[in-house]
């Protein structure tokens, strides 16, 4: 699955120098500071700094020409947002040493920005099993092995846990928790690092003044002026600061998704608590969750609950044989209260991440204040890699998934069916298996094609009153931009299933809205650089939808709008009726009738 990583070698032509001579005469060009500066096709350049200086200078120097301009790192945000980058200039980030080292400095561990997910799980991994982890090393004092074995190890394994290995070995820090305040990223780095106490120093270009913040007011703070600038050429994450584990401190975290891993979490969660004389000194709880908004707009949200950890503090530690169910249920009830301001009016989802999140700050709990939390026995850590470690924090023991082993069994072939059910190879089979199949992207491109990117809709339910394409055609190489005033005939993309009445109408480019994403027009250009640019850069102005009816997003706007798929078109002999009102179905399996509607509502069993 390619998310991007490979976007710049796989989707452009290649990158050449650009005429850094011509350009040095001008004083306010980047070019003057000696920066690598490529051209990559339809406008578009990409500036590569080779030191924080330089950096500086580009970033000033876009920022004051007021062009539209990009930092870019690892592109991974590609394959989430597919939001191809269409500002004129692109600012690699990749090369600045500044950015890119992992150090210990005293008290506290400094990420570069620029730092990818593996070279800081790599770097996490050294410290919990190397000689740095007693403290004896780069300055780090008053530690113990096993505290720094533990919460280096465990946020170690959380990471491993996120995207693939090929995403983890291209994204970057920086542009995780970047993602996650500008554009609702699930992120887990931002859920450690805030449990974590860390903080982030921020650059803002302007006034070339640093600010250091936390994490938590990174992520959460709407009304800072200089945090308001990331995602432009205005500010910039530089470094990460995580501070070194104190004698004492344990660490827990886990995630909840479809996937072990590979797969972006639904809720997520790290707890850091510090034992002092057999109570808790200090706590810190935090938690992401997804809201399930549309993507990019507060559809996650990372919480600090600062009434469950007021309550935890000064606590005992769950003496052996004791039932600590009081303090957990007085944890559990304040951990509603800080919920309860994220999570809204209550829903199926939301009452799902509630329980997640309670379920995840008990198995906490109980794993870093129970009696194994000091023991050898607890050498687990919560995402499943065994260490070695006294202070080891017990935890969910939630095992890394064995190696997938299937097996399938077929039917003896009826040759009154061949070829259906014989046991044929797949014609290609040879050719993937050598690596030789040529796929669309391997196949020669013919003189004079174009390259065509959709225009799709912002909005789920709407009318397109029109396009304003002035933006996209400006774009070098652009030839056309199509709409539905183009299509002579029948603007249909599924024509021969209408005429059959399979289907209802199906358009090529919308014009009555019915879902986030439908396509609206296209844009044609003589690159596939230059039509996605213009595609983003077409305007689509709505009005309102004719029957004045919101989007059916949650499955009880679908059971009370009776929007279902029309099974009784693909299996007919599935008894499929209406009654008890407009929008109760009845569905009859195994001669049990079950009504939808009421056992959605909760009453009635759910259907089969």
């Amino acid at each position: 699955e390619d998310l991007g990583c490979n976007s710049f070698n796989k989707k452009l032509p290649a990158a050449v120098p650009c005429n850094a001579t011509a350009l040095a005469s001008n004083s306010s060009s980047p070019e003057a500071a000696n920066l690598q500066v490529l051209s990559v096709g339809a406008g578009q350049r990409v500036l590569v700094p080779h030191s924080l200086e330089q950096l500086k200078q580009a970033l000033g120097t876009v920022a004051s020409d007021g062009g539209p301009a990009r930092i870019v790192a690892g592109n991974t945000g590609h394959g989430v947002y597919k939001d191809w980058p269409n500002e004129a200039t692109l600012i690699s980030i990749t090369q600045v040493p500044e950015l890119c080292g992992v150090t210990q400095q005293g008290d506290q561990l400094v990420v570069g920005a620029a730092v990818t997910l593996t070279e800081l799980q790599e770097q996490l991994q050294d410290l919990a099993s190397g000689p740095h982890a007693n403290g004896a090393a780069n300055g780090t004092h008053g530690d113990s092995h096993g505290t720094h074995l533990q919460v280096y190890q465990e946020m170690a394994n959380h990471i491993r846990r996120i995207a693939g290995t090929h995403v983890r070995n291209s994204a970057t820090v920086g542009g995780n928790l970047l993602l996650c305040r500008t554009r609702g990223l699930p992120s887990d780095i931002a859920t450690l690092l805030n449990a974590a106490g860390a903080s982030v120093e921020v650059l803002d270009v302007g006034s070339g003044a640093s600010e250091t913040v936390s994490v938590q007011l990174l992520v959460d703070d709407k009304q800072h002026a200089t945090l308001n600038k990331l995602g432009s050429p205005g500010a910039l994450i530089t470094k990460i600061l995580i501070p070194a584990p104190q004698e004492g401190e344990r660490f827990w975290s886990s995630r909840l998704a479809q996937r072990y891993a590979n797969s972006a979490a639904l809720v997520n969660a790290a707890v850091r608590v510090k034992i002092s004389s057999g109570t808790v000194a200090s706590a810190a709880i935090a938690l992401g969750l997804d809201l399930g908004g549309p993507k990019g707009v507060e559809d996650w949200r990372v919480v600090r609950a600062t009434a469950a950890e007021a309550v935890l503090k000064g606590q005992a530690l769950f003496p052996s044989g004791s039932e600590p169910t009081s303090l957990l249920v007085q944890v559990l009830q304040a951990l509603g209260s800080d919920l309860e301001a994220h999570l809204g009016a209550s829903s199926s989802r939301s009452q799902y991440l509630r329980c997640a999140a309670e379920g995840l700050v008990f198995q906490a709990l109980s794993s870093l204040l129970g009696p194994d939390s000091t023991s050898s026995q607890a050498a687990n850590g919560s995402n499943g890699c065994a260490h070695n470690g006294s202070s080891a924090a017990a935890a969910s023991k939630l095992p890394a998934p064995p190696v997938t082993v299937g097996r399938q069994v077929y039917p003896e072939p009826d040759p009154a069916l061949a070829p259906i059910t014989q046991p044929l190879q797949k014609t290609a089979a040879s050719l993937q298996a050598a690596g030789t199949a040529l796929y669309t992207d391997d196949l020669p491109i013919a003189q004079d094609a174009l390259f065509a990117a959709w225009v799709t809709s912002t909005r789920a339910r709407a009318r397109v009153a029109g396009l304003d394409t002035a933006g996209a055609l400006q774009v070098p190489g652009v030839v056309r931009v199509l709409g539905p005033e183009d299509v002579p005939g029948c603007n249909q993309s599924v024509w021969l299933f209408k005429f059959q009445g399979v289907f209802p109408d199906d358009p090529l480019f919308a014009r009555n809205i019915e879902y986030y994403g439908q396509p609206v027009g296209l844009v044609l250009a003589t690159s596939y650089q230059a039509a996605n640019r213009a595609a983003k850069l077409v305007s689509v102005l709505y009005e309102e939808p004719e029957d004045g009816k919101p989007p059916v997003v949650t499955l009880e706007q679908a059971v009370q709008a009776g929007s279902f798929y029309m099974l009784k078109m693909f299996f007919p002999d599935l008894p499929v009726g209406t009654t008890c009102g407009p929008n109760s179905v009845m569905l009859q399996t195994k001669g049990e009738e079950v009504d939808v509607a009421a056992a959605v509502a909760g009453g009635g069993p759910p259907p089969r």
